[in-house]
This record gives C-alpha cells, structure tokens and sequence, in this order.
C-alpha cells in the first residue's frame, strides 16, 4: 500500500506532530527518511516529566540535571522558525539559573506566543533565596511576540515581564513580588487584558489604575497580605477576589463579580459586597459570593434590584435556614437564568422543618438551578420546590450530594470529607430521585 501521508506538504506533517506529545513526535522519526527530522520543527515544546519519561512514570526517575540535559539537546536540534508555546514544568531553582536563562533566551528569540514556567517549588521548606529569579538575565530590547505568560513558584524582580509589551493574559501562582513590581508591570504592559493572581505572600496592595485601560479581568486568590485593592481600570468587567477582607475600591464598570471572604474576617459579608461594589450592583450580569442565610436575611436591604443578574452562585458557609433567605435574593433578581447553591457544611442531623414561604413571585427567566452538598433534608427540599412552582421557564435541575469547598483557584473541588459514612450518598441520591417524582416531567433532572 502507498504511504500518502508523508506525500504531504511539510507544514501538514509538523502540525499533525503538534497533536503529539513531544516524547511521541520525536519517535516518528523512524517511520521513514521522510519523517526524521519533522519533528523538530513542531510549533510547541513541552518539557515535563510525563513528556520525557512517558505517562505513568514515576518523577523520581530522572533527576533535575537529566532534565536540563534533555531540554538543551532538543533546543540544539529544533529547527523551526517560531514558537506558539514553550513550556517548562519541573523542580528547579537558583542554581540552574543559567540555564533556565538561556532556555527563556531562545524562546523569546523564536518569537514565542505562550509561555509557562512552573518551577514546582511550592513545598514550605523550600527557601526563598534558592528560588529562580525570573529571568535573572532580563531581555535588552522589548518583547513584542509574548501574548500569554504563566509563571509558577519564582520570584519576578524588576523589570521582570514589564518588557513584555504585547503581553495579553498574565497568570503568577506562587510568585514572589512586591508592590513595586506589580505597580511597574501594570504600567508598562498596556496591552494586558487578563491578570491572575494567586497566593502571592509579599503584596500588600494592588492599584490598578487607568494606564491598565486593556484589562478586563483581574482575579485575586489567598494573598494573605494584601491590605487593599484599588480598581480605576475604566475598561474592567470581570472581578474575582477570594481571601479575607480586604479595603476595595472598585470599577463601576463591572458586570461579573466573585466576592468570597471567609466569615473569620468578616461577619456581614452581603452588606459589605453590596457596600463595596455599590456602583456596579445595577449592571452586574454574574455574582458570586459566599455567604450564610443568616447574613442574607440581615444585608438584604442594602442590596437594590438586580436587574441585570443573569447568574448568582452562591457558597453557603452554615446551617441556618436557608429558605426565606434565598427566595428574598430571588425576588432581587428578577432576570436571572442560572442559578448555583454550594452547601460548603457537612450535616449530621436533619435542618430546619419546613418555614413558611409568603413570597409568590414568579420567577420568568430562571431555566436552571444546581444544588451541590445536597443531603436531601425539608429545607432543602422545600426550596426546590419553590422553584419549580414559581420558575415557569425552568428546564433543568442539577443535583450534586457531594459537598464541595473553594479551591485555591477558585474552582470547586471536593471535599476530602465529603461523606465519612458510605451509606450517606447513596441516601442523598434516594431522597433526590424520591423528589423527582413529583415534578413535572418537563423539567430534566440530573442527579450527580
């Protein structure tokens, strides 16, 4: 039979070999003369463990100097014009600085669109002092093809990324700067439009002001410094904060907010969201918070309609009577489509027996509810049950038992304790597949 495929164009093969690991690519080489030195040319290098060891491998097989021996001899081969990613994932520190220097070099050199370094040093015994300096030898002239960086587990001195002039989405895990850093990035990368900031221990305050007219979205997670968050950024829409209570002045221009602080540093956290971003509360299309019913029912006056909410989600941090409390947020919403209930507190006992409900607004817009934590208690039963006599749009009903926490990254992940009892999901799911019967079979029920 003929071999077609290598008739193929060279720019065809290589970009087949992107689909690759870069493990894999390499071992195309023996399918014929044809193939041996495509791979070297494919438009993304990833260097991690998996990629030189192959899946399944245990990381303790190769040592960090292996490693570095492996990233050079691929980059004295590589032969490709440019780059659209460069990726480094492994353990390494000041010591290999030279060589992490020059790997960022040739990168840049090869006019490279993405970049992600994680040096994997996160463990508390790793000293500061022994981290990479990201680059410890900065570029001379400005960097124009780097749209994407992802820094993890370094430090970032001046003038660190603040070369990096068509820099579009920016994403530091771990990374040690101080203000003056930020302060200088934000103000020479005017194209930034995504910033995410997660678990920087040094910063004490973050000022985003109108120099920073691209940005869009700023996200902040577990800074336990930061003292306060000044937002003048004409242009942002998208604002998520998770950590504790921090002195914020923010945007009128927002639509989606993620307010999260934990109750240890805040007792009335819905009157302090609503107080904070007062100015936005009429235009926000996406609010995330979390609260507890208590704090719902005593802050619920300081918050105007909602007019504009399409999606609340809401992590809900006790076991108080959730009920009355949440129909009154609905009744606040009266455009809303989506709504997420994340029930963070593990229950041992039945919740409060059925309450009497006098709201009878009806809920137009409203085509899907999520419920996670479920364990299929009156209350919580009651309130799905609201909401299929009063949302008549409504169309699907997610039910989630497993109780789920905030990540660091803001995303939900379960709880190690979910269920301690093996018997207790399997009885969640028999009380959501008992409520199932009795709504209409119109709406699409998926329990979890």
């Amino acid at each position: 039979m003929k071999d077609r495929i290598s008739e193929l164009p060279d720019e065809i093969l290589v970009h087949i070999l992107s689909f690759l690991s870069l493990r894999n690519a390499a071992r195309s080489g023996i399918l014929s003369r044809r193939w041996r030195h495509l791979w070297k040319s494919v438009p993304s290098l990833n260097f991690d463990f998996v990629n030189k060891l192959g899946p399944g491998r245990d990381s303790k097989g190769l040592n960090k100097y292996q490693f570095v021996d492996w990233v050079n001899a691929v980059l004295d081969l590589y032969q490709g014009k440019s780059l659209d990613e460069f990726r480094i994932h492994c353990t390494l520190g000041v010591d290999l600085a030279s060589s992490i220097d020059s790997w960022i070099h040739f990168a840049i050199d090869k006019k490279v669109k993405r970049m992600d370094l994680d040096f994997l040093t996160r463990l508390d015994f790793f000293p500061v002092s022994l981290k990479y300096t990201f680059p410890s030898c900065n570029p001379v002239e400005t960097v124009t093809s780097v749209e994407y960086v992802s820094l993890s587990s370094c430090i970032l001195t001046l003038p660190g990324i603040g070369k990096f002039r068509s820099l579009k989405h920016l994403f530091l895990d771990r990374v040690e700067l101080v203000d003056e850093v930020l302060q200088h990035l934000l103000s020479n990368c005017s194209s930034l439009e995504y910033l995410n900031l997660q678990r920087a221990a040094k910063l004490v305050s973050v000022k985003v002001d109108a120099s920073s007219s691209k940005l869009k979205c700023l996200m902040i997670y577990y800074c336990l410094s930061l003292k306060c968050v000044d937002i003048y950024a004409s242009n942002l829409i998208t604002f998520t904060y998770v950590g504790h209570k921090v002195d914020l002045k923010s945007a009128p221009s927002l639509t989606e907010v993620s307010f999260c602080v934990g109750n240890h540093s805040c007792e009335d956290r819905l009157t302090y969201a609503g107080v904070q971003f007062a100015g936005s509360l009429h235009q926000l299309e996406k609010l995330v918070l979390q609260v507890s019913p208590h704090e719902v029912s005593r802050g619920i006056g300081v918050l105007p309609t909602l007019c504009n909410l399409k999606v609340l989600v809401l992590w809900v941090s006790s076991k108080e009577d959730s009920v009355t409390a949440f129909i009154q947020l609905l009744d606040l919403s009266p455009l809303l489509r989506r709504l997420e209930l994340h029930l963070m507190y593990l229950r041992s006992q039945p919740g409060p027996s059925r309450t009497e409900i006098t709201s009878e607004s009806v809920h137009r817009q409203l085509e899907e509810v999520e419920v996670g934590g479920f364990f299929g208690f009156e209350d919580e039963i009651q309130l799905l049950e609201h909401v299929v006599k009063n949302a008549v749009a409504l169309k699907k009903i997610v039910i989630d038992p497993c109780r789920k926490d905030l990540s660091a990254s803001g995303k939900s992940v379960e709880a190690g304790n979910s269920f301690p009892f093996n018997g207790r999901l399997q009885t969640a799911r028999k009380h959501a597949q008992h409520f199932c019967e009795r709504i209409p079979p119109s709406i699409n029920v998926v329990i979890l």
